[in-house]
């Protein structure tokens, strides 16, 4: 009997047992699943903050899109509208406008409590055909940097109706085109950003090596090109970079660097930034235009231009070294290139470095 009663209580021991770790593997279980839930919810909120980013850089581009709340401060003119405010409103001592003032000040002067602009929007906004997107929203702020020199500072924060709650954090810097103030102009000028343009031509616009003969290499690879294989492309960059034969800051003297590239044909569409001389020799039989060749865009030559037969040009010419045989060109001001801006080339971009991540609040 003793021993009967025995395997009872060891039953009811082990039933018991049994069913506390069910229920403990069911809490886990339920625990997991709620967990991965949180973290979906923080992707999707993450998803939305960085979405709030890149829309504040698009106002830069489209400063009319921008329809939220905004604050009158800094250095430089106040916005007198909305759309103002992702406008260029300091002028540099060069003359141009810019987003920073000579001595690195920002126009943007607000802080996290009270920005230069903010705006509340819906996910669906940023997300009008993905369902899931549906719900929930982000809060764009933007106020003053904390590196000298960059723009502004964008702070987005996203939020899902499902607790998700994300905020991501970066600074702005200019990407600065040099101008072209006249329609043609020769001599030194500060202008020059070889290694910025270099680097913003590899990553937004096309670049090209070069050897002394004047032909072309597409990141220094590939088959040889003539400069009128670059130049003709209907698919032309707005930004195409000529580089030096030596891969270094353009110089002149018996040790020059600098190629010279022979243009036959007519070419436009881009803004040509050349590390080196051009030559603009149209074809004996061209004669599908009233000049022989035509060129428009902008050329920026760290060289000389020099033109053998009469040629037309809708937009501006820079030369550091001068110009030969310029009776020859005729050309007409285009007053777009003096706004610093190009078709299609982002007007900000993220300051390498300042981008702190994700991170919850």
């Amino acid at each position: 009997m003793n021993e009967r009663g025995s395997g009872l209580v060891v039953m009811l021991f082990m039933l018991m047992l049994l069913t506390l770790l069910g229920a403990a593997a069911l809490q886990m279980g339920q625990a997991d699943l709620e967990q991965a839930r949180l973290q979906k919810e923080q992707v999707r909120a993450a998803d939305l903050a960085e979405s709030g980013i890149e829309l504040a850089m698009s106002w830069f581009a489209r400063p009319e899109q921008f329809a939220g709340r905004y604050a009158a401060a800094g250095p430089c003119p106040a916005a007198a509208r909305a759309d103002e405010l992702f406008m260029k409103r300091c002028r540099r001592a060069s003359g141009r406008l810019s987003f920073v003032t000579d001595d690195g000040a920002s126009q943007f002067q607000g802080n996290r409590e009270a920005p230069d602009g903010a705006v509340t929007l819906p996910a669906s906004s940023l997300f009008p055909h993905i369902q899931h997107a549906a719900a929930g929203g982000v809060e764009v702020r933007i106020y003053r940097p904390v590196s000298r020199g960059a723009v502004c500072t964008v702070e987005a924060t996203g939020r899902t109706p499902g607790g998700g709650l994300q905020t991501a954090r970066v600074e702005l810097t200019e990407l600065f085109v040099p101008n072209f103030v006249t329609a043609i102009e020769s001599g030194d000028r500060e202008l020059w950003p070889y290694e910025e343009l270099r680097r913003l031509s590899r990553r937004y616009g096309r670049y090209y090596t070069s050897n002394r003969d004047g032909r072309l290499y597409l990141n220094g690879q590939g088959p040889p090109l003539a400069a009128d294989d670059v130049f003709l492309r209907s698919d032309a960059a707005p930004l195409i970079f000529i580089d030096t034969v030596d891969g270094r800051p353009p110089r002149s003297g018996p040790d020059g660097n600098m190629p010279t590239l022979v243009l036959s044909g007519s070419a436009g569409g881009s803004r040509r930034y050349i590390a080196g001389h051009v030559v603009l020799s149209p074809r004996a039989d061209d004669r599908s235009a009233p000049l022989g060749t035509q060129f428009t865009g902008g050329f920026h030559l760290a060289g000389q231009l020099r033109v053998t037969q009469e040629s037309s040009f809708f937009g501006a010419v820079y030369a550091a070294q001068g110009f030969a045989g310029v009776d020859r060109l005729k050309i007409e001001y285009d007053r777009q290139l003096g706004a610093s801006r190009l078709r299609g080339w982002p007007v900000v971009a993220r300051l390498q470095g300042s981008w702190q991540g994700t991170v919850y609040k």
